[in-house]
């Protein structure tokens, strides 16, 4: 079953994260391809995470294309990108931001 599509942004606002030095909450995303939805989601944590809350996002990019990839590097702050040639799957994604983590 697909995911439904994102909904459409007028924000064009880069996605920033704060800096965390010891984050109490980890975000962890595995993602290959699929920008929109990747998108959507960073976003929607930066608009609602509370900001007295420090929290880090870690996205493992599971052999993910180059528009992905530059997104991540051109147009947000502040999230941590772990790159892996290989597709290592949702879990294997997930395994690998588990190991990068630092929050409680």
């Amino acid at each position: 079953m697909r995911a439904p599509h994102p909904i459409p942004s007028d924000d064009d606002r880069p996605i920033t994260i704060p800096a965390a030095t010891r984050p109490k909450v980890s975000f962890l995303i595995p993602a290959k391809n699929q920008r929109a939805h990747l998108e959507s989601c960073l976003a929607a944590l930066r608009d609602g995470m509370d900001p007295r809350t420090p929290y880090e996002i870690i996205v493992v990019l599971n052999a993910a294309t180059d528009e992905v990839s530059n997104f991540l590097k051109d147009q947000t702050q502040g999230i941590r990108i772990l790159e892996s040639p290989n597709n290592r799957g949702v879990a294997g994604g997930y395994n690998l931001a588990r190991t990068a983590a630092r929050g409680d």
